[in-house]
């Protein structure tokens, strides 16, 4: 399985999970924008697979450099010239439960 079906089969899970909270959006395979696969809590994306993969999450910017400082993956750099602090790609080796890292963004999300 290529990495971008993985993180879209963890997406359609986190979806599934997600979908019955209030407040949640799931992504609408009609747009065609920038996150239009994506999870949304009040309007707001806290989980995605953009257009050129891996499973995204926003969060605190202190978390995502921790994650990032311990190898769990990568700032996310949609212009591949300026990664964004409070945006995390998870890696595909990664041990951590993308499950826990999307309760953590739908907090912060939620909650900003």
């Amino acid at each position: 399985m290529s990495t971008d079906a993985a993180a879209e089969e963890q997406l359609a899970l986190l979806v599934a999970l997600f979908a019955t909270r209030p407040g949640v959006t799931p992504p609408d395979p009609a747009k065609r924008s920038f996150g239009a696969n994506s999870l949304r809590v009040d309007g707001k994306i806290f989980a995605l697979v953009p257009k050129f993969g891996g499973l995204t999450f926003k969060l605190p910017r202190e978390t995502v450099a921790e994650l990032v400082g311990a190898g769990e993956g990568v700032r996310f750099d949609p212009t591949r010239s300026r990664p964004l602090k409070e945006w995390f790609v998870l890696s595909p080796e990664s041990a951590l439960d993308p499950v826990e890292l999307a309760e953590a963004a739908f907090a912060y999300v939620r909650d900003v």
